[in-house]
């Protein structure tokens, strides 16, 4: 017999072998919905939509558990699994191992069952690889030669160490940019990776040094260009690229990519950290990415 956990019906919690730790306090805003990861606000009996950058997680917030304290507050309970709090509702806030319910996916992601899961923007949650230096983020890219939004921010305050690309179906004259919407204040379009071959498939790491300015594919974002009088020698490369760190202004948030005129697939994958960036778990589906916010079943750590 094969089985797995499905979407509860008109509850958050799907399994919970043991008990989840539960405390109750007011929504702050009337945006928290169940499976939304919230925290805390100017004082400790009131509650937040968690974002990277800004707080740390406390719990996610449930739903059937609303009746903690006061039957009463069942009343306050949201009409379903999608409508959010209203504000100075109370919200049970769940916590601990061993658990699992429906969290939000973040628009834009794809998400793999086994994923591990962190905390990322306004109560939702994203797909990530655990790397030295931080939580690295999975963006696909396709053919496109001209800018794609891909729908997915990043908050103020990320920053953002490294980017480089996963390549899956490779083309020999492929390049990819990556960067910041150019339409917004402060966009650059290839702030992150500037004209990176896709012609391997594989990891493909941002070229360093060369003969000239123009062969370097790490953005600006990223790193500061700087150029000798002459090379030593003829194979001796004569411009070089300091690496350096993005922090995020809050302005120019979202994160674009452009390909040449050729049909490479993959990932452009982001290394990032950020205050309050932890892990919460595991996906246990898969889904194709969306523009909406998606309930993703997952067993739950916080």
């Amino acid at each position: 017999m094969v089985f797995g956990f499905m979407h509860p019906i008109n509850k958050f919690i799907a399994a919970a072998p043991n008990t989840v730790f539960m405390q109750e306090l007011k929504a702050a805003v009337a945006t928290i919905k169940p499976g939304n990861l919230i925290a805390r606000v100017t004082d400790d009996t009131k509650t937040t939509l968690a974002t990277i950058g800004t707080n740390v997680p406390l719990g996610i917030a449930g739903y059937e558990q609303s009746f903690l304290g006061s039957t009463s507050h069942t009343s306050q309970r949201p009409a379903t699994l999608l409508t959010a709090y209203a504000t100075n509702a109370h919200v049970p806030v769940l916590a601990g191992t061993n658990f699992a319910g429906c969290l939000k996916l973040s628009p834009g992601f794809v998400v793999t069952k086994g994923d591990r899961l962190a905390s990322f923007t306004d109560g939702n949650v994203v797909p990530y690889i655990p790397m030295m230096g931080g939580f690295a983020i999975r963006v696909p890219f396709a053919k496109s030669t001209s800018e794609v939004d891909t729908g997915i921010e990043l908050p103020q305050y990320t920053i953002v160490t490294e980017a480089f690309l996963e390549v899956t179906t490779k083309v020999t004259a492929a390049t990819v940019d990556a960067g910041l919407l150019s339409t917004e204040a402060s966009g650059d379009a290839d702030g992150f990776i500037d004209a990176i071959s896709a012609a391997t498939v594989g990891i493909i790491m941002p070229t360093l040094s060369g003969a000239a300015v123009t062969n370097l594919t790490v953005g600006e974002l990223l790193a500061t260009d700087m150029t000798g009088s002459t090379a030593s020698a003829a194979a001796d490369p004569a411009t070089w690229a300091l690496k350096i760190a993005h922090v995020c202004d809050g302005t120019a948030t979202t994160i674009s990519y452009t390909t040449s005129d050729h049909a490479a697939i993959g990932n452009i994958v982001l290394v990032i950290q950020a205050k309050g960036m932890i892990d919460v778990g595991a996906a246990e589906e898969t889904l194709a990415s969306s523009s909406s916010v998606q309930d993703v079943m997952a067993r739950i750590s916080i």
